[in-house]
């Protein structure tokens, strides 16, 4: 999957000559999003599907120069399944899933000739949860389903870069972020079974985002953006759980994640 991210990664680069995360007026945005999911946990199991949502932000310049966002947003749609039993038996199901994020952002603005470079840092969490249906086996057993989630808390860091000729209407932006991850948990509840939880603090994130903003006389703006966002994680800690009388030794693998999306939005 790393492949395809880095291959995903230089495609976005190239489709644009300007800059990324979103620049930064001041005042209220709203948009709606689009986005192709794909989770893995290398040899064990992948999970493929779409989701949709929306989100919004609120934008003040306490300063000259130094700008504070707030922002959430909340994706909900199903995913595929395709793993194994822990017993090794290949497997397939269906999932609905729900993904929520919020952010606390500071950014300064370098002043450029017809535009700005924003240098950002801030502090944001990414909450992924999951009903994982009743599946079948590859032989037609069925094979009972559970909830499942996964909780980071981490730091973005990063710049954008904004570019608007003297007198248009247009702006263009292109973006990056390093989201190293502070904290952060999976989890796992089977039907009648105690909740399962792993700690996962060995990971991170990276972002790419470009886009175009009009601006009319009355101050509103109209964005459009498209993203790539990945992260990968080492296994989690070893945790332990009773199965019968017996503890048994459990981990969260190793996994990756890969979203491209899109956002369509209006701010004032």
């Amino acid at each position: 999957m790393q492949h395809h991210l880095y291959a995903a990664a230089a495609a976005l680069l190239l489709t644009t000559t300007t800059a990324a995360a979103a620049p930064y007026g001041t005042g209220a945005d709203l948009w709606l999003e689009a986005t192709a999911f794909d989770y893995e946990e290398p040899g064990l199991m992948t999970q493929e599907g779409e989701l949709a949502g929306a989100g919004g932000s609120y934008t003040f310049e306490p300063v000259d120069a130094l700008f504070v966002r707030f922002s959430g947003d909340y994706r909900v749609g199903g995913t595929d399944y395709d793993g194994q039993t822990q017993s090794g038996i290949p497997t397939t199901s269906e999932a609905d899933d729900a993904i929520g994020r919020a952010s606390a952002m500071l950014a300064r603005r370098l002043s450029l000739p017809d535009g700005a470079v924003y240098l950002e840092g801030g502090l944001a969490v990414r909450d992924w949860r999951q009903d994982l249906k009743d599946g079948t086996t590859n032989t037609g057993a069925p094979v009972a389903g559970y909830d499942r989630g996964h909780r980071y808390y981490y730091l973005p860091l990063g710049a954008t870069w904004e570019v608007r000729p003297a007198g248009s209407d247009w702006s263009w932006h292109l973006g990056a972020r390093y989201q190293h991850v502070i904290s952060g948990y999976a989890w796992a509840q089977l039907e009648g079974d105690q909740q399962r939880r792993f700690l996962m603090d060995e990971g991170y994130g990276v972002r790419l985002e470009t886009g175009a903003t009009r601006y009319d006389a009355a101050g509103v703006r109209i964005r459009a953006e498209a993203y790539l966002q990945g992260w990968s994680f080492n296994d989690s800690e070893t945790g332990v759980v009773q199965q019968g009388q017996n503890l048994v030794a459990v981990i969260e693998p190793e996994n990756e994640t890969v979203e491209i999306g899109l956002r369509l939005g209006i701010g004032f």
